[in-house]
């Protein structure tokens, strides 16, 4: 910060000075972020990362407002737990399509595949029962959202009326066993 609290860089964690004349803030979710496992909650960002701390209180203390923002980023399981007989294979797109337009970036790798199950009047009656042992349910979280991943158990609340709600198991990566849990009601 300059002497008419002009940006005049970015000193990082370690010690890093970067001068610059504009800085651009991108905090996404890791500002102050936080992960929760079960009941336990902690610092953290996603995948095991660091969350960014110590920006927020520099941006207040200059001024700016902040909040908290909360993904509701739906549950994740261990691939290696999950019965696969029993789901629908959903393969990848046989178009594979590229989030760059540069060709000599696209790397061909096999697609993977998400695997489909549904919700039962069993499966909703174990989580109403369990409501109070999730974050929102259970009072622990009370962020709004930027966007919406709706979890299993706001569709069971939310849309009780519906006897069967589509779940998709998709995996997080290629080089880990954690598989997204994605609800869909139908």
């Amino acid at each position: 910060i300059g002497p008419n609290d002009e940006v005049r860089g970015v000193n990082t964690y370690f010690g890093m000075n970067f001068g610059s004349k504009a800085v651009v803030l991108t905090t996404g979710t890791f500002m102050n972020g936080r992960i929760w496992v079960g009941r336990a909650s902690m610092a953290a960002g996603r995948a095991g990362e660091a969350p960014s701390t110590g920006l927020t209180e520099t941006l207040t203390g200059l001024g700016f407002e902040t909040d908290r923002l909360k993904t509701g980023t739906p549950a994740r399981v261990d691939s290696r737990t999950v019965n696969f007989a029993g789901l629908e294979e959903q393969p990848g797109d046989e178009d594979v399509r590229w989030f760059s337009f540069d060709p000599s970036v696209h790397v061909p790798r096999p697609q993977m595949s998400c695997y489909l199950t549904h919700t039962t009047a069993a499966t909703h009656s174990l989580i109403r029962d369990n409501l109070q042992e999730t974050p929102v349910y259970g009072g622990w979280v009370d962020a709004l959202g930027p966007r919406y991943c709706p979890s299993i158990e706001d569709k069971i609340v939310r849309f009780a009326d519906k006897e069967s709600h589509q779940i998709f198991l998709e995996p997080e990566g290629r080089n880990t066993p954690e598989l997204y849990v994605q609800v869909r009601r139908r």
